[in-house]
């Protein structure tokens, strides 16, 4: 979900649990060895009768059968080895998988942060009122209600921890920094982290489906894949991830419940409320009206405190930018400062109380030359919204030299430097349709191969290129053994050759066509299943930046009218 300003979308100490672990099934190893195995047994037999017919002799033969088969059985070895399960982790190597952990959320949320602009120069001055009343339990099972400001993250912290069962929902309208506040609790959490207390983990929910993967086993998988450090074996012992989710070791921090499906959603919330049985604590975020609407139909998130973002007022915009934008800048920013002191309800005012539209006002505005003034020229909010929408892939991939403008933030300096704002659109239009066209809010790098029309021959390639090799092979062998051998033993000689190396070169060529790896790198991104998501995902942190992604999907719900300006610019460029 998008959120801004950034852009584009526990009561008492504890220690550790020390009762058995709830049952999360192990993670299943992504890599599968048996097709190389295929695959050294073809290039074996191939080897072998390359050297006879060449060689002209069993000498040689002999040789390089011998050197062939040292290397594969060195290599399949080594393979095994590595695929060895490791011993159970140990306590201490656990606690050394917590620190490693809290190390990388800390860093990955403090980059994410810094990349959308969230601690420059400060955070927008959203308020966050109890929304218990609305969609929150019975103030007796919270133990009290929770309210703050974004631009106060420490006293808000510092509430969350009064919480009894620290258990947090975010909710609010689109693009009012739900995700915005949960980065920063997250970073919060970390800068002064309490004894005991489990590692705050942010997770995009839009790559869960409930229905196929409990809550718990889900986590556990999107750590190891997020987290790679964390399979170090060695060093933190075998399936870490899994072992601290079912030790109660990591707190989720669950990212947009409105991005799953909303068959799914009454599941995914008996799913929540099952996982967090007892005291574990949890935040949670999503949207308003979907929150309210599952509430109703279904059932609270048990013993949580609720937050509503509230609209941000006319004044705490004019401080945040008149601290956020340079000083050279303030002049041609004056028409709009005087209209949101002038007119807190005019349409300036009403378009930019919402974060993610003053994340776009900045940014789009943000290189000398721009005319921020053009926002006063317009009657309604929503026609300001589109245009800052409309405005935003131009100005965020500027071509140079303002790419060399120490006052153009860094994001749009380093997009700059690498894209064309046509081009940018393209990708981006490109990446849209495959996103609509699969159903699905992930975008796995593994899978934007399904994105292209697919190549006719591609399947046959292995088959066909191993038929004509395996051919040839037992023709070689054939014509070798023409004089040695019964005319039946030729026959079964012929046809062993040209199996064996046809099935091999078969499997290699194709393993290489496809990239290498069998398997999946562990997930895959269907609709509503797991899979790295635009979060950390979509760019590659599992990229990726989760802003440009959150943006793209925000972007593309935001309005019927920008999704058509979109689709039609979309089919232009083709």
């Amino acid at each position: 979900m998008v959120s801004a300003p950034g852009g584009p979308r526990r009561a008492r100490r504890r220690t550790h649990r020390t009762t058995p672990d709830r049952k999360i099934p192990v993670m299943a190893r992504s890599r599968t060895w048996w097709p190389w195995a295929v695959g050294a047994v073809g290039v074996v037999v191939l080897v072998t009768v390359v050297a006879l017919v060449v060689g002209a002799g069993a000498q040689a033969a002999a040789t390089s059968l011998s050197v062939v088969i040292s290397a594969v059985a060195g290599l399949l070895s080594w393979s095994w080895h590595r695929s060895r399960p490791a011993a159970p982790a140990t306590r201490a190597e656990l606690d050394q998988a917590a620190e490693a952990l809290a190390a990388m959320v800390r860093r990955q949320w403090t980059e994410e942060a810094a990349a959308q602009g969230l601690l420059d120069p400060h955070p927008l001055a959203v308020r966050w009122r109890s929304g218990q009343s609305e969609a929150g339990d019975h103030v007796r099972m919270v133990g009290r209600t929770l309210s703050g400001r974004s631009d106060d993250i420490p006293a808000f912290a510092a509430a969350f921890r009064a919480l009894p069962r620290r258990r947090l929902v975010i909710v609010g309208e689109p693009g009012a920094g739900k995700t915005a506040l949960a980065i920063l609790l997250v970073r919060e959490l970390l800068r002064d982290p309490e004894p005991g207390e489990p590692v705050p983990v942010l997770l995009d929910l839009a790559s869960w489906n409930p229905r196929r993967e409990p809550l718990a086993p889900w986590m556990a998988r999107r750590i190891h894949e997020d987290y790679p450090a964390l399979r170090d074996h060695e060093t933190y012992g075998r399936d870490a991830a899994r072992k601290l989710v079912a030790e109660g070791r990591v707190l989720p921090v669950l990212d947009g419940l409105d991005e799953i499906p909303a068959d799914l959603r009454p599941e995914a919330l008996a799913s929540v409320n099952h996982a967090i049985a007892l005291h574990d604590p949890l935040v949670l975020t999503s949207r308003r009206a979907e929150y309210h609407r599952l509430v109703e139909e279904a059932d609270v998130i048990t013993a949580a405190a609720v937050v509503v973002a509230q609209p941000v007022e006319a004044a705490d915009v004019v401080d945040y930018l008149r601290s956020a934008v340079p000083p050279r800048h303030i002049p041609a920013w004056q028409p709009v400062l005087d209209d949101l002191a002038g007119r807190p309800r005019g349409a300036v005012a009403q378009a930019l109380s919402v974060p993610l539209n003053v994340w776009l006002a900045r940014t789009v505005y943000g290189s000398p030359g721009t005319d921020p003034a053009e926002l006063t020229r317009w009657n309604d909010a929503e026609t300001i919204r589109h245009h800052l929408l409309d405005a935003l892939v131009p100005a965020v991939f500027t071509a140079p030299p303002a790419a060399t403008d120490r006052s153009v933030p860094d994001v749009r300096r380093t997009a700059a430097a690498r894209w064309h704002p046509d081009d940018a659109r393209t990708a981006l239009a490109f990446l849209a349709d495959h996103v609509r066209r699969q159903r699905t809010d992930g975008i796995a790098w593994w899978d934007l191969h399904r994105a292209l029309r697919p190549d006719p021959a591609g399947p046959l390639s292995g088959p066909a290129a191993g038929a004509m090799i395996g051919l040839g092979a037992g023709c070689m062998a054939g014509d070798y053994f023409h004089w040695a051998l019964p005319p039946f033993t030729r026959v079964l000689c012929f046809l062993a050759v040209t199996l064996a190396t046809a099935v091999g070169a078969g499997v290699v060529i194709r393993l290489a066509h496809v990239g290498g790896d069998p398997g999946a790198p562990g997930g895959r991104t269907v609709p509503g299943e797991g899979g790295t998501s635009p979060a950390r995902s979509c760019a590659g942190s599992g990229s990726h930046s989760p802003s440009s992604c959150r943006w793209l999907r925000g972007w593309e719900r935001s309005s019927s009218t920008g999704r058509r300006r979109w689709n039609a610019r979309t089919r232009t460029s083709r």
